[in-house]
């Protein structure tokens, strides 16, 4: 019992917290009329680094990139776009289906807290 907590941790520093990304739930968010995102609560989620969470962290980065290849041409583009773009090169094996990059859009939103349109993303033409 005397090595229980009382203890330092080895090397006098505190235990490192895992790494996680912050994400505002989607089911409330709003984006009003000028595409403005406000959150209906504070409520949000961590997405922690762990192997359980690897394949939707990738899914999330890849529409990341996306959104800022979009951005820096001065493009829009539809949900369905960007997963067909997705599938044409090699992350295309991330995406099985149109829901995994709508997902994906919508973990980017909540990260980012910015609305689709400001991000030019539309859900239809």
């Amino acid at each position: 019992q005397a090595l229980a907590s009382s203890a330092p941790p080895r090397g006098g520093l505190p235990a490192p917290k895992q790494a996680s990304v912050a994400i505002c739930e989607p089911c409330h968010a709003t984006i009003v009329e000028d595409g403005e995102f406000t959150a209906g609560t504070t409520r949000e989620r961590n997405l922690a680094v762990t192997p359980k969470n690897y394949r939707r962290l990738a899914r999330l980065f890849c529409a990341l990139d996306l959104v800022h290849q979009l951005n820096s041409s001065g493009r829009s583009a539809t949900q369905r776009e960007l997963y067909y773009r997705a599938c044409s090169n090699i992350t295309g094996s991330l995406f099985r289906s149109q829901l995994d990059m709508n997902l994906s859009i919508r973990d980017a939103i909540g990260a980012l807290r910015i609305g689709r349109p400001h991000l030019g993303i539309y859900v239809t033409e």
